[in-house]
């Protein structure tokens, strides 16, 4: 039924014409020949449309009120399993299934008309491994016990046609809705075998446009899909793995350039923006579940997103070593609970930083969250050294340093000099023979850097400066087979038993010429193994006891927070979700023994130990569906997460990215050396092609002081509203009366009284 995503990107939005009648009474005021329709590309975020009137909808006569709470009423029909949910504040009524206007105008096919008034879609396999589609309408899907429950009701399904039992909950309590399967309920008989299964994926399904809003996808820092009555364009859904695809059942492949990842098991609908919405966390079996969600013009003319449940990968079973083999899937299924928690919003809350607001009083009231106590004079900068590196030699490696330690507080000093507070500094490649020849075994330090002493010293000097100082670790990655890293026993394994593991060092271009023709063979037997995560578990609480006897105050963890995969050695079998628990722990054992732990773009679960997020993703992937690209993930952390951009010194574009910055609230970061960057073109680190602090001290300055200038007075509060004033005009407004407006375009705006320049951006309501 669901393919994969092709990596299409729109340049230009069809739609990014004619400009919008405002948002706001402040008239933005546009110079002739400024071309805005460039910002209606889905790289920036359209304005929305104006209020909407909703159509009065009757509750069927044949659903039951099973439940109320004080915002919410639920209703079902008994027999179908179809519900309703009634907003009471708003007196909005939200369904499973389309309204029967919708069904006569899309006049689907009996296999369709059934999925779409079902509970439940099923993917399933056959005997033969061949992939099926079915609903519970389709595969004879009978209720065969019904009861209901404080809260709701719980009712058991039988599904012949698939042979399939099992049972659902569904509850509502306070403003949210949660629909469940316990995964003890799940019995299977017969030759076919579930591959996944959908819950009410039609829960707030739109046909076309006929109601204005949007689909929001976690793509990246976000995405959103809006309702569109223009001709299909698209072949195929969005789908994409929560926290990424796991390489023990799909395998390595390099990912494309502009491809982004699911940090947050989250999605949400809304129905005209400021009215009603609501936001989807996935809550139980979040770590072997896709997002999907389906355009207008994908099979059907309705806009659907939901949750798909994996119990069981399809895969290839290699025979020979010609690439002979066969299709199956896993025999045995994935257990565990499935549920999707539905958090209503209305009015000022319904649209994509309310649901970022609910996502973050969710993430809070676990734990996983708290806020920042008080705000930094200045706000911060991370500064990423790369100390060594190695090149391969004519009988062994040999290393070429980039940054010593004294060079470093050298660096550091220059920057102080230039009135640049908030430094932190990220240090890599400091361990003996460089960043990628040893790693996992991390000790000792490069005595080419200046050694254990020349660490000491400059932790001291910084220390006295109040800079801190992380040393950059990655407990995923083993580069070779030695060093005490043994592969066959240390490595995961993917499904079919074989090491998982990827050459360390793409060979792009071997044999065409060019920059890198000559130099990428130089690494064609260097790879890199994917540690088993029960073995990094224990790696990482032996560098805990090195770190504390060097002193070390601060680590950076890289790769391991958003690299999830299971591992398939029968000696060490663990699944995603064990994987996950085992990197958890990990987090809790580094961050009680290191004063500052950060992590580069951790999934969710890793939140709680983050106290900063390095190179959190500003885009989305700009799929051809995606209409916008927006700051979710970052209107969730404001104010309770200190995060950093991405590298600014590999931005193509470094005006706008600085704008981004400011309008998503991030932090600048740079990867710098103190020797110039060609000294790497044979190294595996030859994708840094500028680094030298010397070609980069005055970019540095500009950048630090008008990202502080606009950033330092809402560190510790959060974005209440994010608008569109008009094409590439945003107003980003912060809960303690602080706005921040952000002009990408090339001419001059205006803002009530106030002229934002072109390509520039003005702090109103604060100090600037």
């Amino acid at each position: 039924m669901f393919k994969g995503n092709r990596p299409y990107r729109w340049a230009i939005c069809a739609l990014a014409i004619a400009a919008p009648a405002l948002l706001t009474s402040a008239p933005a005021v546009a110079q002739a020949g400024d071309a805005s329709y460039l910002y209606g590309s889905n790289y920036y975020t359209q304005p929305d449309g104006g209020n909407w009137t909703p159509r009065q909808r009757t509750i069927p006569a044949a659903y039951e009120k099973v439940a109320q709470t004080a915002s919410l009423a639920l209703y079902v029909d008994p027999h179908s399993l179809a519900i309703a949910v009634r907003n009471l504040a708003t007196g909005y009524l939200w369904t499973s299934i389309p309204s029967r206007r919708e069904l006569r105008q899309e006049q689907l096919n009996s296999v369709w008309n059934g999925a779409v008034q079902s509970p439940l879609m099923v993917n399933y396999f056959d005997a033969y491994a061949n992939s099926n589609m079915g609903s519970f309408s389709s595969l004879g899907g009978q209720v065969s016990a019904f009861a209901r429950i404080p809260g709701g009701f719980t009712s058991t399904l039988y599904m012949p046609g698939v042979g399939l039992r099992l049972q659902m909950r569904v509850t509502v309590s306070g403003d949210s809705l949660k629909v469940g399967i316990p995964g003890s309920s799940i019995s299977e008989y017969g030759a076919n075998k579930v591959g996944s299964l959908l819950m009410y994926p039609f829960l707030g399904a739109v046909h076309k446009a006929d109601i204005p809003g949007y689909m929001f996808i976690p793509d990246g820092s976000g995405a959103l899909i809006r309702y569109s009555n223009l001709p299909n364009q698209f072949s195929e859904p969005y789908q994409a793995q929560i926290y990424g695809h796991d390489v023990a059942v799909t395998g390595y492949t390099p990912s494309n350039i502009n491809q982004q990842h699911i940090a947050a098991p989250v999605f949400g609908v809304v129905h005209g923006v400021n009215q009603n919405g609501f936001l989807a966390i996935v809550q139980n079996g979040q770590y072997n579940a896709d997002i999907v969600a389906n355009p207008s013009g994908v099979t059907t003319n309705l806009n659907w997103v939901s949750a798909q449940f994996t119990m069981r990968y399809p895969y290839f079973q290699p025979t020979s070593l010609n690439m002979g083999g066969y299709n199956t899937f896993q025999q045995h299924r994935i257990n565990g609970s499935m549920q999707v928690q539905y958090v209503f919003l209305s009015g000022q809350n319904a649209n994509y930083v309310g649901m970022a607001g609910a996502y973050r009083s969710y993430l809070a009231a676990q734990g996983v969250l708290h806020r920042l106590a008080h705000a930094q004079a200045h706000v911060p900068l991370e500064i990423d050294m790369l100390g060594a590196e190695m090149t391969p030699g004519l009988l062994w490696n040999n290393v070429i340093d980039m940054t010593t330690f004294s060079q470093a507080g050298a660096i550091v000093n220059s920057l102080e000099k230039q009135g640049i507070h908030g430094i932190e500094v990220f240090f890599r490649g400091w361990s003996q023979g460089g960043l990628t020849a040893r790693n996992p075994v991390i000790f000792p330090v490069s005595g080419s850097l200046g050694g254990a002493q020349g660490l000491a010293q400059l932790q001291k000097v910084l220390a006295q400066k109040h800079v801190p100082l992380y040393l950059y670790a990655n407990f995923t990655d083993a580069y070779g087979n030695g060093n005490g890293f043994q592969k066959i026993s240390n490595a995961a394994r993917d499904v079919t038993n074989q090491i998982i593991q990827r050459q360390a060092v793409p060979q792009v271009g071997v044999g065409q010429g060019g920059p890198f023709g000559q130099q990428n063979g130089l690494f064609s037997n260097l790879f890199s193994y994917y540690i088993n995560p029960s073995t990094a578990l224990s790696i990482a609480h032996s560098d805990i006891a090195g770190w504390r006897q060097a002193g070390v105050t601060g680590v950076a963890v890289d790769r391991t927070g958003y690299k999830l995969f299971a591992n398939f050695n029968p000696a060490s079998k663990l699944t995603r979700e064990q994987a996950a628990a085992a990197y958890q722990t990990m987090a809790g054992q580094l961050a009680r023994s290191v004063p500052r732990l950060d992590w580069y773009s951790p999934n969710a679960y890793l939140w709680k130990y983050s106290r900063q997020i390095l190179q959190i993703p500003m885009s989305s992937s700009q799929y051809m569906y995606e209409s916008d690209t927006v700051p979710f993930l970052q209107a969730v952390l404001h104010g309770y997460v200190q995060y950093f951009a991405p590298f600014s010194n590999f931005n193509a574009d470094p005006r706008t990215s600085l704008l981004r910055m400011i309008d998503f609230g991030a932090y600048p970061s740079f990867y710098l050396t103190y020797e110039p960057a060609w000294k790497l073109k044979n190294t595996p680190s030859r994708d840094i092609y500028t680094s030298r602090y010397s070609d980069w001290k005055a970019e540095i300055q500009a950048e630090y002081q008008a990202v502080d200038r606009a950033l330092k007075g809402v560190q510790n509060t959060t974005l209440q509203s994010r608008t569109v004033l008009t094409w590439g005009l945003v107003e980003d407004a912060y809960a303690n009366g602080v706005r921040i407006v952000v002009n990408y375009r090339s001419t001059p705006m205006r803002v009530g009284k106030t002229v934002v320049g072109a390509r520039n951006f003005a702090v109103l309501g604060g100090k600037s």
